[in-house]
């Protein structure tokens, strides 16, 4: 086991050293302190079966992985982080988790991160290197920035191993005599373990998504066909009506308002262009795939408070518009 403290180094260069230190560890940060006291940290390292295991504690900072730090990783690995004491914020892959006592959370230094840590939090980490990880049932960056209670049962077992091999055993007299590679591959099963239920929860989200994308390019390239309808998209695409519905339901609207809304934007930007100034507004009404005049009309002054044509007079003016007989 090896240890290290801030209060070997000088005040005015504690920052460095800490920063130098956690770089080296965790593969590449950049650490602002945070709050009113004077930085202090320590941090106690020890490697086993290819892991390394570390356990920080610091005043109230904020660390940052960014793209700089990415660029001289030598190896791509996984941080798993159990927050023993205190709590921090942290951020990846554009999602957010707030680790509190006995919960877990992965980072992977492939992704820019950042972790708020408050004052005297208490943590361990264990760096995993990727190549050590086999075929898990999920992508790894499927996981980052997710927060894993600490509550449930399988976080309990891989929080027990953590615990007892660092307290009772990485510390004691006789580590040599440890079976690493058993060791690390047994962390590594409880880390799947944890994250397993996760990992299909956020697979089926990333599936939903898929096919909601592969919904709106269809809609998106065909968005002047007048026959375009719910019906027509569920069997293209092969699912069923009722689950685009919900897939469009998530995201608060409906699969005939996303149309609708496509087909008047359509038209607005032809009303808008100087070279349809000479087509009427009921050929550009009938060509974004309205069959409907006086509805076109309807839901084009709902979404811009104007008629189509006082629209078209107030982006063009008045000079070459082809005359309009109606109310539009």
């Amino acid at each position: 086991m090896e240890y290290y403290s801030t209060a070997v180094v000088a005040g005015a260069q504690r920052l460095a050293y800490w920063s130098d230190l956690v770089s080296e560890t965790f593969t590449g940060l950049s650490v602002t302190p945070e709050g009113e006291r004077p930085f202090e940290a320590t941090l106690a390292r020890a490697q086993v079966g290819g892991l390394i295991l570390s356990s920080p504690v610091s005043s109230a900072a904020r660390l940052l992985h960014t793209k700089r730090h990415i660029a001289s990783l030598n190896e791509r690995c996984v941080l798993v982080h159990y927050q023993m004491k205190g709590s921090c914020d942290f951020m990846q892959q554009g999602r957010a988790a707030v680790l509190n006592e006995g919960d877990f959370a992965l980072a992977d230094t492939a992704c820019p991160y950042s972790f708020r840590l408050s004052d005297d939090h208490c943590m361990i980490v264990v760096r995993v290197p990727l190549r050590l990880l086999g075929a898990w049932p999920f992508e790894v960056d499927q996981m980052c920035g997710v927060k894993v209670s600490g509550a449930q049962p399988a976080a309990k077992l891989l929080s027990g191993y953590m615990t007892t091999l660092w307290n009772e055993v990485l510390q004691g007299p006789n580590t040599d005599l440890l079976p690493g590679a058993l060791v690390a591959k047994t962390m590594i099963d409880l880390i799947e373990l944890v994250c397993t239920p996760y990992g299909h929860g956020i697979r089926r989200t990333l599936r939903r998504e898929a096919t909601r994308d592969a919904v709106v390019r269809f809609i998106d390239e065909r968005i002047y066909d007048p026959k375009l309808s719910i019906g027509v998209i569920a069997a293209s695409l092969k699912v069923t009506p009722r689950y685009i519905q919900k897939l469009f339901a998530e995201i608060e609207t409906t699969v005939g308002q996303y149309i609708c809304s496509a087909r008047i934007r359509a038209a607005a930007q032809r009303l808008e262009d100087p070279n349809e100034a000479h087509r009427s507004i009921t050929e550009i009404a009938f060509t974004v795939g309205f069959n409907d005049l006086s509805h076109f009309g309807r839901v084009f002054k709902g979404a811009f408070g104007v008629t189509p044509a006082e629209h078209r007079r107030r982006m063009l003016g008045a000079r070459d518009i082809v005359p309009e007989f109606h109310s539009l």
